[in-house]
């Protein structure tokens, strides 16, 4: 696995607007979607370069990224995930007096859960078992 960087490049006169999807091992461009904004772009674009390496058929499809110097940056974050989510299962399991929802630390647990899956709603409706990922997983892959 390596890591990949998602680059915006503008309209020439003889091609479209497009993003440059690059890793060691190969370069590739998509057309720029105009239905999506641009973080959605250079994700999708990220996506079609795993799945055309073959990298998301171990399970590695979690991926993170940040900008820096114009491109967007990926890495595989499979295992921070996970651990976070146990994390707020365990949370749940805890024998705190009252409501888990009244603890500060437990709601941030479960909101960076959410967002590290794309989820920016309520935490209160984070996706935090395994079906649920799963479930939000595949709907974001479409």
């Amino acid at each position: 696995m390596q890591a990949i960087r998602t680059k915006y490049v503008g309209a020439s006169s003889a091609k479209g607007s497009r993003i440059q999807v690059k890793c060691e091992a190969r370069t590739i461009y998509l057309s720029y979607d105009s239905e999506l904004d641009e973080y959605e772009n250079h994700k999708s674009a990220c996506t079609a370069l795993v799945r055309t390496m073959g990298w998301d058929v171990d399970g590695y499809s979690d991926m993170v990224g940040g900008v820096f110097d114009n491109a967007h940056y990926w890495v595989f974050d499979g295992k921070r995930l996970q651990a976070l989510r146990g994390m707020v299962n365990s949370m749940r399991a805890a024998t705190w007096t009252g409501s888990p929802w009244s603890h500060t630390e437990f709601k941030a647990a479960v909101g960076t859960i959410g967002r590290a899956y794309d989820y920016h709603g309520s935490e209160y409706d984070a996706h935090t078992t395994d079906e649920e990922v799963a479930a939000w997983m595949a709907r974001c892959a479409k």
